[in-house]
């Protein structure tokens, strides 16, 4: 399995686009693959917030991955991405990630929620 750059580009209200992206190893790939599958089987309507008040709606899995570009990169373009543009686990500019967002239930789901 390759590395993957994943860039995410949607809009707000006809107003603005939001836009951004996420480099992942195969490893977090397959992970937030499944995690995203898990958060759209148990969530009816998936909103993200990235702002005050501002935030993107999703009410299905295949309606999400519309905004998403998936591209096949070399582990020393990931490098390079995590070393000089962005070291965030968040990925870069506006990533709206169901995966971060959504942390809480997922935990739940996987039964590593500490209470």
């Amino acid at each position: 399995m390759q590395h993957k750059l994943v860039k995410f580009e949607d809009n707000y209200a006809d107003e603005f686009d939001v836009e951004g992206f996420k480099t992942f190893t195969p490893e977090e790939f397959e992970s937030w693959e499944r995690k995203l599958k898990l958060v759209f089987d148990h969530e009816n309507h998936v909103e993200i917030y990235f702002g005050t008040n501002e935030y993107c709606g999703y009410c299905s899995l295949l309606e999400y991955q519309s905004c998403l570009t998936i591209s096949s990169i070399f582990a020393t373009d990931v490098d390079f991405i995590r070393a000089h543009i962005t070291t965030s686990e968040y990925g870069y500019g506006h990533f709206l990630d169901p995966v971060v967002h959504y942390e809480e239930l997922l935990n739940d789901l996987e039964g590593k929620h500490v209470q």
